[in-house]
């Protein structure tokens, strides 16, 4: 969403029937403004007639080209005015898109990531079954900004939030909601194996690449996933996602819970010992 959105910012005169709409004006305002004028141009002649003042065919001619570029100044007067109005237009859209970004990781705020998900329900109704919701928990995250420092953190979340952009492209709304939390709305109907198949690419990329520092063995994840269902709410989807999430961080970390409504799967995808714990859920991770 992040993307069509900023897309349709800095692309508005793209849209086919907004550009024909404001042809469609123009044409018309030029159409009014020239009957307008021959309309005054005549009515000019005839009050000078009834005060017994003729003019000759030069002067009416005179008269006419006057009113005209009269009309021709006015008309670009407007026409400036309505740019005018668009660059604003445009420039406090894209503030407005900016402001609702995550400073930090550049994806979706808290609060705009859950008012999209809430649209995209009531726009497409019963999509119970077909899309998924993600929860991501970078695991021991508070231990490596004791550890590095938290500019090292940011650096980490920055990363995380640019590989799940990545993977999960334009079909997925991402937001982060919390510290070190990650939420993500699949908006194309996939498979649970498709689902997998993106979840598998996100940790082999995440595993392989080098992280801030010398923490390129050292970051994992966790992935709670499920169905997004019609009847909860975007809240009540996080809460039951949430769950998976720590079934996940039960079973070892840097791995996902996944549940297809019909069986739930735990892959763990990598096995190592990270420096910050063991293998079981901490009070303050």
């Amino acid at each position: 969403l992040m993307h069509e959105f900023r897309n349709a910012v800095n692309n508005y005169h793209g849209n086919r029937s907004l550009t024909l709409l404001l042809l469609s004006l123009i044409t018309g305002v030029i159409v009014i403004m020239t009957c307008v004028g021959v309309y005054f141009s005549q009515r000019m002649a005839y009050m000078l007639e009834k005060y017994n003042i003729f003019i000759s065919s030069t002067l009416n001619h005179d008269l006419l080209q006057q009113q005209l570029q009269f009309t021709v100044a006015a008309l670009s007067l407007s026409l400036l005015l309505v740019l005018a109005i668009l660059a604003g237009y445009r420039y406090m859209a894209y503030h407005g898109y900016l402001g609702e970004l995550d400073a930090l990781t550049n994806v979706l705020g808290r609060r705009i990531f859950f008012e999209n998900c809430l649209k995209y329900k009531r726009k497409y109704g019963d999509i119970s079954g077909k899309i998924w919701f993600l929860i991501l928990d970078v695991d021991y995250f508070k231990q490596i900004n004791d550890a590095y420092g938290h500019l090292t953190g940011d650096s980490v979340l920055r990363h995380i939030a640019s590989l799940l952009t990545d993977v999960f492209g334009s079909q997925a709304m991402i937001g982060r909601i919390g510290g070190d939390e990650f939420a993500i709305l699949i908006k194309d109907p996939m498979s649970s194996g498709s689902v997998q198949a993106l979840l598998n690419e996100y940790f082999s990329r995440l595993h392989s690449q080098q992280m801030p520092g010398d923490l390129s063995s050292k970051v994992s994840c966790s992935i709670g996933a499920c169905l997004f269902q019609k009847w909860l709410t975007p809240n009540e989807m996080m809460s039951k996602t949430d769950k998976l999430l720590y079934k996940a961080k039960r079973k070892g970390r840097t791995g996902y819970a996944l549940d297809s409504g019909k069986d739930l799967i735990t892959i763990r995808t990598k096995i190592f010992n990270s420096p910050f714990g063991q293998k079981h859920l901490d009070e303050n991770d």
